[in-house]
């Protein structure tokens, strides 16, 4: 009932924030799709259920991710709106990767969000004073439209959330996250 009640507000804060009626915009019935590494729920991994997700998805899908830390790169294509990713917290639920070429969180459709979820890039980490070759190493990029982000946390180096051309719900800047640079907490 609490996944439903934090989708349901996530849902209100997307339409008053953008009462805009547009072809992409997206509609009800949502529908859940579940992730656990255990292997008890519809998907092990995070990117295999964003795959599920048919192209030109005009209706939320929610994917209720359990506690883990899933190692893996997630990209949600242009084709593929209208996904609310929620996991069990940001301190329970993590997404990491290590790559200086490609961000952890790779988000190029538009109306997503997520809630309660780590997004680390663990190239150069920790990171250590006395290192000289540490390179950018982004959690996330977001070059999409209406996306939002609720209790997420986002560890890298250097930009760690690169935003192209991007509007963040609510936010005018990304200072109002839970943003470190450079750490391993």
């Amino acid at each position: 009932m609490q996944s439903l009640q934090s989708f349901a507000f996530i849902l209100i804060f997307v339409i008053l924030a953008f009462d805009v009626c547009e072809s992409d915009d997206c509609s009800n019935p949502l529908k859940s799709i579940s992730v656990s590494q255990s292997g008890k729920a519809n998907f092990k991994t995070i990117q295999s259920a964003i795959d599920f997700v048919p192209a030109g998805n005009s209706q939320w899908i929610h994917i209720q991710i359990s506690s883990g830390v899933y190692k893996e790169q997630v990209l949600i294509p242009k084709n593929k709106p209208c996904i609310y990713l929620e996991g069990a917290g940001s301190k329970s639920t993590s997404i990491e990767w290590g790559s200086h070429e490609n961000a952890t969180f790779d988000i190029k459709a538009s109306n997503t969000a997520a809630k309660g979820i780590t997004f680390t890039n663990t190239l150069n980490m920790p990171v250590l004073l006395d290192v000289i070759n540490v390179v950018q190493a982004k959690a996330a990029k977001i070059h999409a439209d209406k996306c939002a982000f609720y209790s997420c946390s986002f560890l890298g180096v250097q930009k760690y959330v690169l935003c192209e051309s991007c509007r963040l719900l609510g936010m005018r800047s990304l200072d109002q996250m839970v943003v470190k640079e450079g750490s391993w907490s």
